[in-house]
């Protein structure tokens, strides 16, 4: 296998490519995809929220009928995330992209088998997710940078200093988190 790699449709692309050539893509390259997304549903964004809700669907029954994880961007939605993943009932993974958002939600969507992935604001010490990162590192996680300006390694010093241990063992354990969802890395 060459350099695996997710595809799907983004909210804010939602108007300019169909699902159905993304669809096709995805089965042109099935044996290159590790995921399917980031697709989702964003409030901020002038797409009606059923058209969104639609096209999220699609990508979240073509992940499951190829038994590959979802990858969701998701801006002030996670009530409807929650409600489509208990209506599909997925066994595929789930997984929030760039999760920033508080303590309570983190726990529902976890509670629900929604895996989350935290960027910068792990950095930030006044952020919320700095105060409960250690809760949730019970869970399976994922750290990420979205391309933003700074290093991973940043990142998993920082989740190490939070959870009091190396970063060869943080290493670790996000590299088994990684092979459970994803199989083939």
């Amino acid at each position: 296998m060459g350099h695996g790699f997710t595809i799907g449709l983004h909210p804010m692309s939602y108007n300019f490519m169909t699902f159905e050539n993304v669809s096709s893509i995805i089965h042109q390259y099935h044996d290159d995809i590790l995921g399917i997304g980031e697709c989702g549903l964003d409030t901020r964004i002038a797409v009606p929220r059923q058209h969104q809700i639609e096209l999220f669907t699609a990508h979240a029954e073509l992940a499951m009928e190829m038994h590959l994880p979802l990858i969701i961007h998701c801006i002030r939605s996670y009530d409807d995330i929650v409600h489509l993943h208990q209506r599909l009932k997925p066994s595929n993974p789930w997984i929030i992209h760039g999760f920033n958002r508080t303590e309570s939600i983190a726990i529902k969507l976890l509670d629900q088998g929604i895996l989350l992935s935290i960027g910068k604001e792990l950095l930030d010490p006044g952020h919320p997710i700095s105060t409960f990162f250690k809760k949730i590192a019970e869970y399976p996680f994922f750290l990420e940078t979205d391309g933003k300006d700074i290093a991973i390694q940043t990142l998993y010093q920082q989740a190490s200093n939070m959870l009091d241990m190396s970063i060869e063992a943080i290493s670790t354990i996000i590299a088994s988190h990684v092979q459970q969802v994803y199989g083939r890395i």
